[in-house]
Protein backbone atom coordinates (compact mmCIF):
# COMPACT_ATOMS: atom_id res chain seq x y z
CA UNK A 1 0.00 0.00 0.00
CA UNK A 2 2.55 2.33 0.74
CA UNK A 3 4.21 1.90 -2.59
CA UNK A 4 0.96 2.59 -4.43
CA UNK A 5 0.60 5.53 -2.32
CA UNK A 6 3.64 6.93 -3.10
CA UNK A 7 2.80 6.32 -6.84
CA UNK A 8 0.23 8.19 -6.52
CA UNK A 9 1.87 11.25 -4.60
CA UNK A 10 4.62 10.88 -7.42
CA UNK A 11 2.06 11.26 -10.01
CA UNK A 12 -0.12 14.60 -8.54
CA UNK A 13 3.41 16.22 -7.93
CA UNK A 14 5.23 15.08 -11.89
CA UNK A 15 0.99 17.02 -12.83
CA UNK A 16 1.40 19.83 -10.71
CA UNK A 17 5.17 20.30 -12.42
CA UNK A 18 4.08 19.82 -15.63
CA UNK A 19 1.07 22.64 -15.08
CA UNK A 20 3.68 25.02 -13.65
CA UNK A 21 6.10 24.25 -16.70
CA UNK A 22 3.37 25.62 -19.34
CA UNK A 23 2.30 28.13 -16.80
CA UNK A 24 0.16 29.89 -19.13
CA UNK A 25 -2.52 27.49 -18.88
CA UNK A 26 -5.25 27.63 -16.89
CA UNK A 27 -6.94 24.37 -14.57
CA UNK A 28 -8.57 21.99 -17.00
CA UNK A 29 -12.44 23.37 -16.95
CA UNK A 30 -11.58 26.81 -14.77
CA UNK A 31 -10.90 30.16 -16.80
CA UNK A 32 -7.93 32.22 -15.66
CA UNK A 33 -8.61 35.84 -13.24
CA UNK A 34 -6.92 38.76 -14.13
CA UNK A 35 -6.45 41.25 -11.59
CA UNK A 36 -5.73 44.78 -11.08
CA UNK A 37 -2.35 45.70 -8.53
CA UNK A 38 -0.38 48.17 -7.49
CA UNK A 39 3.26 47.98 -8.21
CA UNK A 40 6.70 50.29 -9.06
CA UNK A 41 4.98 51.26 -12.16
CA UNK A 42 1.27 52.01 -10.90
CA UNK A 43 -1.68 50.03 -11.54
CA UNK A 44 -0.92 47.27 -13.59
CA UNK A 45 -2.73 43.91 -14.92
CA UNK A 46 -1.77 40.32 -13.13
CA UNK A 47 -2.45 37.07 -14.24
CA UNK A 48 -3.35 34.19 -12.55
CA UNK A 49 -0.87 33.09 -9.37
CA UNK A 50 -0.41 36.55 -9.16
CA UNK A 51 2.72 36.56 -12.20
CA UNK A 52 2.09 40.36 -14.05
CA UNK A 53 1.21 39.32 -17.70
CA UNK A 54 3.07 41.28 -20.81
CA UNK A 55 1.75 42.73 -23.97
CA UNK A 56 4.77 41.92 -27.41
CA UNK A 57 4.68 45.28 -29.24
CA UNK A 58 4.84 43.70 -32.10
CA UNK A 59 1.42 41.93 -31.94
CA UNK A 60 -0.76 43.62 -34.36
CA UNK A 61 -4.66 43.13 -33.33
CA UNK A 62 -5.51 40.25 -31.83
CA UNK A 63 -3.30 37.71 -33.10
CA UNK A 64 0.06 36.51 -31.81
CA UNK A 65 3.16 36.61 -33.70
CA UNK A 66 5.32 34.93 -30.54
CA UNK A 67 6.17 31.69 -31.69
CA UNK A 68 8.83 28.99 -31.01
CA UNK A 69 11.61 30.07 -29.15
CA UNK A 70 9.63 33.20 -28.17
CA UNK A 71 7.11 31.32 -27.04
CA UNK A 72 9.19 28.86 -25.14
CA UNK A 73 10.57 32.12 -23.10
CA UNK A 74 6.77 33.78 -23.15
CA UNK A 75 4.15 31.48 -22.48
CA UNK A 76 1.21 32.61 -23.52
CA UNK A 77 -1.95 32.88 -21.20
CA UNK A 78 -4.45 30.35 -22.09
CA UNK A 79 -7.54 29.50 -21.58
CA UNK A 80 -9.88 26.36 -22.09
CA UNK A 81 -13.14 29.48 -21.04
CA UNK A 82 -13.83 32.45 -20.66
CA UNK A 83 -11.40 34.90 -19.00
CA UNK A 84 -12.86 36.13 -15.11
CA UNK A 85 -12.74 40.06 -14.57
CA UNK A 86 -11.20 39.78 -10.98
CA UNK A 87 -10.76 43.15 -9.09
CA UNK A 88 -9.63 46.78 -11.31
CA UNK A 89 -10.20 44.40 -14.19
CA UNK A 90 -12.24 46.11 -17.13
CA UNK A 91 -14.68 42.92 -18.37
CA UNK A 92 -15.44 44.70 -21.52
CA UNK A 93 -11.83 44.43 -22.35
CA UNK A 94 -11.44 40.63 -21.80
CA UNK A 95 -11.16 38.46 -25.16
CA UNK A 96 -9.59 35.57 -26.38
CA UNK A 97 -7.79 34.87 -29.46
CA UNK A 98 -7.23 31.66 -31.78
CA UNK A 99 -3.38 30.39 -31.96
CA UNK A 100 -1.93 28.82 -35.09
CA UNK A 101 -2.28 25.71 -32.98
CA UNK A 102 -5.98 26.36 -31.89
CA UNK A 103 -5.09 27.10 -28.52
CA UNK A 104 -6.73 29.91 -27.14
CA UNK A 105 -4.95 32.99 -25.78
CA UNK A 106 -6.12 35.17 -23.59
CA UNK A 107 -6.76 39.43 -24.79
CA UNK A 108 -6.81 42.48 -23.31
CA UNK A 109 -8.46 45.27 -25.18
CA UNK A 110 -7.27 43.04 -28.17
CA UNK A 111 -3.79 42.53 -26.95
CA UNK A 112 -2.75 38.95 -26.83
CA UNK A 113 -1.23 38.30 -23.01
CA UNK A 114 1.93 36.43 -22.06
CA UNK A 115 4.38 35.29 -19.13
CA UNK A 116 7.57 35.70 -18.69
CA UNK A 117 9.21 32.55 -18.19
CA UNK A 118 12.72 33.48 -18.57
CA UNK A 119 15.53 31.80 -15.55
CA UNK A 120 15.61 34.66 -12.76
CA UNK A 121 12.62 37.17 -14.45
CA UNK A 122 8.89 38.12 -13.29
CA UNK A 123 9.03 34.18 -11.70
CA UNK A 124 7.11 34.95 -8.26
CA UNK A 125 4.37 36.68 -6.99
CA UNK A 126 3.72 40.02 -8.45
CA UNK A 127 7.95 40.59 -9.50
CA UNK A 128 7.73 42.45 -12.71
CA UNK A 129 11.38 41.69 -14.22
CA UNK A 130 11.27 42.52 -17.83
CA UNK A 131 9.30 45.57 -18.51
CA UNK A 132 10.16 47.41 -21.44
CA UNK A 133 12.64 44.70 -22.77
CA UNK A 134 13.88 44.02 -26.09
CA UNK A 135 13.82 40.53 -26.54
CA UNK A 136 12.62 37.57 -28.67
CA UNK A 137 12.13 40.23 -31.65
CA UNK A 138 10.47 43.23 -29.95
CA UNK A 139 9.36 45.31 -27.00
CA UNK A 140 7.60 43.57 -23.68
CA UNK A 141 5.30 45.69 -21.85
CA UNK A 142 3.12 45.55 -18.70
CA UNK A 143 -0.63 46.06 -19.32
CA UNK A 144 -2.28 49.05 -17.63
CA UNK A 145 -5.87 48.64 -16.23
CA UNK A 146 -7.24 50.62 -19.30
CA UNK A 147 -5.68 48.45 -21.62
CA UNK A 148 -3.08 50.49 -22.91
CA UNK A 149 0.99 48.97 -22.77
CA UNK A 150 2.66 50.70 -20.02
CA UNK A 151 5.78 53.05 -21.15
CA UNK A 152 7.38 53.07 -18.48
CA UNK A 153 11.05 52.44 -18.78
CA UNK A 154 12.45 49.04 -17.07
CA UNK A 155 14.33 49.20 -13.87
CA UNK A 156 17.61 48.12 -14.19
CA UNK A 157 18.84 45.25 -13.05
CA UNK A 158 21.88 44.46 -10.77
Amino acid sequence: MRLGLRSVVLGVAVAAAAAFAVGASAAPGVAPQLSVRGSDYGNVLFGPGGRVVYLFAPDHGAKSTCYGTCARFWHPLLTTGSPVAGPGVKANLLGTTTRRDGSVQVTYNGHPLYFDNMTGESNTLGEIGCQHLNVNGGIWLIVKPNGQPNMANGKTHE
